[in-house]
């Protein structure tokens, strides 16, 4: 749930600092524990994998926008793909994610468009 109140005269300060409120609650929450999530409660573990693609996709769509250079950090990529990998067919009857993967990548496809593409981004 969002509050009234987003963001302050400092924008860039109210974004971290909401953000490592989050990391710490994550952290000190156990996985199987219900957290309110966008559409009700969800265990801590589904939500924590929720914000990681909300946010490393999401990054990949405010450069594609921008028309900045689209690489995303590789590691953190890899990570976020072999988190959400055996779990995607769960996150993508959230329905929250776009057409989901188009089915045709390529066998070589990197991390970074296998990513993407299973969340409906087609670079």
């Amino acid at each position: 749930m969002l509050a009234a109140k987003q963001v302050g005269g400092d924008p860039v300060a109210d974004v971290s600092e909401s953000a490592q409120r989050q990391a710490q609650a994550f952290f000190a929450t156990s996985p199987e524990q219900q957290v309110a999530g966008p559409n009700g409660n969800v265990p801590v573990a589904a939500y924590v994998r929720f914000r990681l693609v909300d946010l490393v996709v999401h990054a990949w769509d405010l450069l594609r926008a921008a028309r900045l250079d689209e690489t995303l950090d590789p590691q953190t990529v890899v990570g976020v793909l072999n988190t959400v990998e055996p779990h995607l067919d769960e996150m993508l009857a959230f329905g929250a994610y776009g057409a989901g993967p188009s089915g045709t990548l390529p066998a070589d496809a990197s991390p970074q468009i296998r990513l993407l593409d299973s969340f409906g981004r087609r670079p």
